[in-house]
């Protein structure tokens, strides 16, 4: 993962290709979002890694199939926003840089070529989700239609650990 952008997320209105690096640190004052930021990334992440054993159909995945603790739109998308517009989205953009192996193992599953960037956007709404891979040209709208076998792919390659910092003992435990 080499950057990430959400936008409409909780007090996050938007936050554009944050980059990410190892390590990556969140500096600011109280109440500014990097809570947020951070929850947003690990709701991304999960949603993708859950993904891996999901049939889509039609590129999306129905609200029934995620995870009200990976995303809940009462209670995710912003409170300020939701009579204003009630079919609002969240949006989640990640950007993966593949090794020459990922790359190479990229395209014996997808059967498509990849120049060693991967976009995905995730769109949450009130009903539903979609998957959505940001390439330029004619490329994204057929690798959008293979979302499945890309969601998999990405899905083996996720492995995340998230511990709130604010727990309790037997939480952290």
């Amino acid at each position: 993962l080499v950057s990430f952008s959400v936008s409409n997320y909780r007090s996050i209105t938007s936050a554009y290709k944050l980059p990410i690096r190892r390590p990556t640190v969140l500096i600011g004052p109280n109440n500014e979002g990097k809570s947020n930021i951070l929850r947003a990334l690990v709701a991304s992440l999960k949603f993708l890694a859950t993904l891996g054993g999901v049939r889509l159909r039609n590129d999306r995945i129905t609200s029934v199939m995620r995870s009200r603790e990976t995303f809940d739109w009462t209670r995710d998308f912003p409170v300020s926003l939701q009579s204003k517009s009630p079919e609002g989205e969240t949006v989640f953009e990640l950007e993966f840089r593949l090794s020459e192996a990922e790359v190479d193992e990229f395209r014996a599953d997808v059967r498509s070529r990849l120049n060693g960037t991967l976009p995905i956007q995730l769109r949450f709404g009130v009903n539903e989700s979609k998957l959505i891979v940001q390439k330029q040209g004619m490329g994204g709208t057929t690798l959008t239609r293979k979302a499945e076998v890309i969601a998999r792919f990405v899905a083996r390659h996720i492995h995340i650990a998230y511990i709130p910092a604010v727990r309790t003992a037997s939480a952290a435990t």
